[in-house]
C-alpha cells in the first residue's frame, strides 16, 4: 500500500554538518602533512614556557635560553609572551616527556616528540576548526552553503593563514578565537541567547590570553555587539 502521507521539509542540518566535516578533515590533514614537525622561532619560547609549566608549575624560562626576557620580583626570567599557547602546549610537553621515557628504538627527547606532536595535531586542529567557523559564519551571513565553502577554503589554502598554522604561531589561535566570537555574536544577536553572549564574550577573552594585540579586534568588536545588544 503507498503511502500517501507527504514528504517532511528536507533535513538541513545534515548537509550543513557533512560539509563541515569535509572541510575540517581535508584542511587538519593538509595542514599536518605540510607542517615541519617542530617549533621555532618564538613559538621555541612559549614552548619552554610549557615545559617549565610541567616541570615545577610555574612560567619562568631559563634566562640563558633566549635574551627576550623580564626579570621578575622573584628573580626568575619570564618571557613577554601572553602564558594562552603555553598552557596549551603544556599537556604535549607532559606526553613528549612521557614518550621520552619509553625509551624507544628511535631515540630522541621529551621535547623533540611534544613538539611534533604539537605540531601535528594541536595546531592543525586549530588552523582546520578556525575554517569551520568562518564556514559557519559566513553561510549564517549569506544564507548560501556554496558560496560559504568557497570562502573557507580559499582563506584555509591561498592565505597567510595556512603558513600561520603550520609554523606553529598563536595566530590560528587568535583566528579560532575571534571567529568563534563573531559567529556567537551573530546567533545570540537572531535568538537572544545568554549562553551564547558568554561564549562571545568568553571567546574574546581568550584570544587576547593568546596574543594581547587581539584587544585591536576584539574591543572594537565588543563595542559593536553591545550597541547592537548582540552581546
Amino acid at each position: 500500500m503507498r503511502n500517501s502521507e507527504p514528504a517532511g521539509p528536507p533535513d538541513r542540518k545534515r548537509p550543513a554538518c557533512r560539509d563541515s566535516l569535509a572541510l575540517f578533515l581535508l584542511l587538519y590533514f593538509v595542514y599536518a602533512a605540510t607542517s615541519s614537525g617542530d617549533l621555532m622561532a618564538d613559538s621555541e619560547i612559549r614552548w619552554a614556557t610549557a615545559r617549565s609549566l610541567v616541570e615545577h608549575g610555574w612560567f619562568d624560562i631559563p634566562a640563558e635560553f633566549t635574551p627576550q626576557h623580564a626579570v621578575g620580583l622573584d628573580g626568575k626570567a619570564y618571557s613577554f609572551y601572553a602564558p594562552g599557547q603555553a598552557l596549551l602546549l603544556a599537556p604535549f610537553a607532559a606526553a613528549g616527556r612521557a614518550i621520552a621515557a619509553l625509551n624507544l628504538p628511535i631515540g630522541g627527547g621529551g621535547d623533540m616528540f611534544g613538539q611534533f606532536l604539537a605540531s601535528v595535531v594541536l595546531f592543525p586542529l586549530c588552523g582546520a576548526a578556525a575554517m569551520v567557523v568562518l564556514l559557519w559564519v559566513v553561510r549564517d551571513l549569506t544564507g548560501s552553503a556554496p558560496l560559504a565553502r568557497a570562502v573557507a577554503l580559499l582563506c584555509g589554502l591561498t592565505t597567510m593563514h595556512w603558513h600561520h598554522t603550520i609554523s606553529g604561531g598563536d595566530e590560528s589561535q587568535v583566528a579560532l578565537c575571534v571567529l568563534v566570537a563573531l559567529w556567537a555574536m551573530q546567533r545570540a544577536w537572531l535568538s537572544g541567547s545568554w549562553p551564547l553572549r558568554w561564549l562571545c564574550m568568553a571567546a574574546m577573552g581568550l584570544a587576547v590570553c593568546f596574543r594581547p594585540s587581539a584587544a585591536i579586534i576584539c574591543v572594537p568588536l565588543g563595542l559593536v555587539g553591545f550597541a547592537f545588544d548582540m552581546i
